[in-house]
């Protein structure tokens, strides 16, 4: 069966030899001596496979890991959207003296050119390693406390990289559940180590490979897996979750990806809608959940969350499966299948359109008789809303609706895949 997958630690890793970034706004600078030393090879770690990549502002990136999946593709303040900032800072024995220094000095620069006073979006945390990680800093915009921070990290130990890194994985979690707009968040990790017996990238790559997270089972409108099931997931990855939106059409056709923008979709869509065999579908799902639940990474725990036709086979998963929760948007005819409320386990959110063409007056007074005593299900409802209305760039979409339901669904995911 095909599936279309967004998994992955969502946040960006910067590996740098104790020198620091090459970080300017406006035109490319002249470069700087760890620019310089960047450019002809001479930096010291083992994990570093060499990369300039300049963006406006410029910014170099250096080595990607094969687990890390890197998101950020400019390092800048006075951007709208929020930008986290980790810097993993090495306090190993090694760093002792002139190292130490240089690298406080790159990461006080780097502060100072963020104006956080100026751009409150923009925060910056950071975690010290050595034998073991220490967080001296949750992100803040306060400039004089991450300076501080840097100001706190020592130089005696040995070198746990892998630690640090989890560690900052750590605190960008922590700043995803507290952040106003989660939607938009820029991540990116800086790593400052001098590569001393770090082992190679093998730390760097457990580290990566040790993040966990929950899975999250994406189920599909009638367009198919189409660019907007694929923003969800790659919106839950960044999350934090591993997500992965099976096929379900692909005994008709595979790879199906329509829109919603023309006639000609649209009926192509209930084409498949019609011949979409519900009971093969729904074992389809069985067998995409607990292969999900497999992934290495996984912690085990993983819910469901469907649109239109595939907020009806949330339901119906509630009801069949074993998912440890879920969120049905718009699901249509879900009261034809009441009966099997009485199996459903598990938290369930129903989000309701009350203006919605597909689930008519009486078909959502039958819902909500039904279910409104049932001690797992929540029915939330958005008045005036027609159904699709938290679908991105459709006829109906709604922000602010939208923005409710989809704030609701992750506070009830992150309660729930804990």
């Amino acid at each position: 069966m095909r599936r279309y997958r967004s998994m992955g630690v969502a946040v960006g890793i910067v590996i740098l030899a104790a020198l620091g970034l090459a970080l300017t706004q406006g035109a490319p600078a002249k470069a700087s001596p760890a620019e310089a030393a960047l450019q002809q090879g001479n930096l010291k770690s083992s994990c570093i496979a060499l990369q300039k990549k300049v963006a406006d502002p410029q910014m170099v990136l250096l080595g990607e890991t094969v687990d890390v999946t890197l998101t950020v593709t400019a390092l800048c303040a006075g951007e709208s959207f929020p930008l986290h900032i980790v810097l993993v800072l090495d306090g190993s024995g090694s760093m002792q003296g002139d190292p130490n220094q240089q690298m406080k000095k790159a990461c006080r620069e780097l502060i100072d050119r963020l104006n956080l006073k100026d751009n409150p979006a923009t925060k910056v945390g950071v975690v010290m390693f050595n034998n073991a990680a220490k967080v001296l800093c949750q992100l803040t915009n306060l400039p004089n406390q991450a300076n501080g921070c840097v100001g706190r990290v020592g130089a005696a130990g040995g070198t746990c990289i892998d630690c640090g890194i989890k560690a900052g994985v750590g605190v960008m979690t922590r700043g995803r559940t507290n952040a106003a707009d989660r939607d938009t968040i820029r991540e990116v990790m800086v790593v400052l180590s001098d590569g001393e017996n770090n082992a190679g990238c093998g730390p760097v790559l457990a580290a990566a490979g040790q993040a966990k997270g929950a899975g999250i089972l994406v189920i599909q409108e009638i367009f198919g897996v189409n660019k907007v099931m694929r923003q969800i997931s790659d919106h839950l990855a960044a999350l934090g979750y591993f997500a992965l939106c099976p096929d379900i059409f692909w005994r008709q056709e595979p790879g199906v990806q329509l829109t919603d923008q023309t006639d000609a979709e649209w009926a192509r869509a209930f084409e498949f809608f019609k011949g979409f065999d519900e009971a093969k579908g729904i074992s389809d799902l069985k067998v995409s959940l607990a292969h999900l639940r497999g992934i290495k990474g996984c912690t085990g725990k993983a819910g469901t969350v469907g649109y239109c036709l595939g907020g009806r086979l949330v339901y119906l998963m509630a009801a069949r499966s074993n998912a440890d929760c879920n969120v049905s948007f718009y699901g249509v005819g879900i009261e034809n299948n009441l009966n099997e409320a009485k199996n459903i386990k598990k938290p369930t959110i129903l989000h309701i359109a009350e203006k919605d063409s597909y689930v008519p007056p009486n078909a959502q007074a039958k819902i909500k008789v039904a279910l409104q005593d049932h001690p797992q299900v929540t029915i939330h409802t958005y008045a005036g809303q027609e159904h699709a209305f938290a679908r991105v760039g459709g006829k109906h979409y709604d922000k602010a609706s939208a923005d409710l339901a989809n704030k609701r669904s992750a506070e009830f995911f992150r309660k729930h895949l804990a």
